[in-house]
């Protein structure tokens, strides 16, 4: 069998992944490991060919997805220009924001992953407090991720 990549993930509930599940019942599986944009490009050539159909209620992921842009993938390559616009327009709001409500810090999901000060714009004057809590319960930084708690050089620190 061959099974998607994702099938090696280990389920919350059983703790084991839907890969184990078939090789322990005597199944030889292979998980083959390919770039995104090689499946979509399979799936479209399908599509072409009349070989996959489309249920009614499919249209609406459909359009959402054709908004995703991958480098490489003709016909969905990223617009920089758009792109750049775009980030120049959330930037004026956050700034305005930031101005009206400063210090009060983001939901941290939604933020710019290349923002400069990080622990400031997410935390706002908490994140200290947030830190020592961190350091206390893990010490080590087992859990972490990127502009977490714990993960963010502060701006005074980089090099230039």
């Amino acid at each position: 069998l061959a099974v998607d990549p994702a099938g090696k993930q280990r389920s919350s509930q059983t703790g084991e992944s839907e890969v184990d599940v078939l090789r322990r019942n005597r199944c030889t599986v292979r998980t083959p490991v390919a770039p995104i944009r090689i499946g979509i490009e399979a799936v479209m050539r399908r599509m072409d060919h009349g070989l996959i159909r489309i249920h009614p209620r499919c249209a609406g992921l459909i359009l959402s997805l054709q908004q995703y842009r991958y480098p490489g993938l003709k016909s969905h390559e990223p617009d920089r220009q758009q792109g750049a616009k775009e980030a120049a327009r959330v930037a004026a709001v956050m700034q305005t924001l930031r101005q009206q409500l400063p210090d009060l810090g983001t939901y941290s999901p939604q933020t710019n992953y290349f923002q400069s000060d990080a622990a400031q714009d997410q935390w706002g004057r908490h994140y200290a407090q947030l830190l020592a809590i961190k350091r206390s319960w893990d010490p080590t930084n087992l859990f972490r991720v990127h502009n977490g708690v714990g993960n963010i050089t502060p701006p005074a620190a980089r090099p230039k």
